[in-house]
C-alpha cells in the first residue's frame, strides 16, 4: 500500500510539472504575490525539475528518488503553509490551480511525504519492479494509479473550488440552505 501511495504521490508530481511547464502563469503569479521570485522561465524549470524526479522515481524508485521525493513535498507543505497563510493559491498544477489553499491541499502534501519517505527508507522500486508481471494485471494497476492520480489533481483542484462556490452560493441565500442534490433529481 506505502508503494502504490508513494506512486500516486510521483504522478502527482508529474502532472504538477507539466501544468507549470504548459500554463506557468498562474504559479507565476501565486509566487509574485508572496513575495518569491517568480520569473515564467524559473517555473518552468521548476515543473521540469518536477517532471524528471516524477519520471524519475516510477521508472527506477529506489532510496534516492523516493527521498527527494520526500523532501520536495516537505517543501511543497511549506510553500503551501505560507500561501494558505497568505490567502492565496499555489499554484501547483499552474492553470488548474486556481482557489486558495486550505487544510486539504497541507494534509494530501503531508500524506505524500510520509508516503515517499517511507518508500526511500524501504527501498521501493519503480513501477517496473512492483507492477505484476501479467500484462494485463500490470495494465490494470497502471490504470488504478493514474485514476488515483487524477482523483488527486481533483481533490487539490476542483473540490476545492467548488466548496468555494458552494459557500458562496450559501452566503448569497441566508433564507434557506443551498441544496446540492435532491431525491428527486430536481433542484427545489
Amino acid at each position: 500500500m506505502l508503494a502504490v501511495a508513494a506512486h500516486v504521490a510521483a504522478g502527482l508530481v508529474l502532472v504538477a510539472g507539466v501544468g507549470k511547464l504548459v500554463r506557468p502563469e498562474v504559479t507565476r503569479d501565486a509566487l509574485a504575490l508572496s513575495r518569491r521570485p517568480a520569473a515564467a522561465w524559473l517555473v518552468r524549470a521548476l515543473g521540469l525539475g518536477e517532471v524528471g524526479l516524477a519520471v524519475t522515481v516510477l521508472a527506477v524508485g529506489g532510496r534516492v528518488a523516493f527521498g527527494l521525493l520526500g523532501l520536495a513535498y516537505v517543501g511543497f507543505l511549506v510553500v503551501a503553509g505560507h500561501q494558505r497563510r497568505a490567502g492565496r493559491s499555489c499554484g501547483c498544477f499552474g492553470a488548474a490551480s486556481s482557489t486558495a489553499v486550505g487544510p486539504l491541499h497541507l494534509g494530501v502534501d503531508g500524506v505524500a511525504a510520509a508516503a515517499a519517505l517511507g518508500a526511500a527508507w524501504l527501498v521501493v522500486p519503480g513501477l517496473p519492479g512492483v507492477l505484476p508481471a501479467q500484462a494485463i494485471s500490470a495494465a490494470v494497476a497502471l490504470g488504478l494509479i493514474a485514476v488515483a492520480v487524477a482523483l488527486g489533481q481533483l481533490l487539490l483542484t476542483s473540490l476545492p473550488e467548488l466548496l468555494a462556490v458552494r459557500a458562496t452560493a450559501a452566503g448569497e441565500r441566508t433564507d434557506a440552505p443551498v441544496p446540492v442534490f435532491s431525491t428527486s433529481g430536481v433542484r427545489p
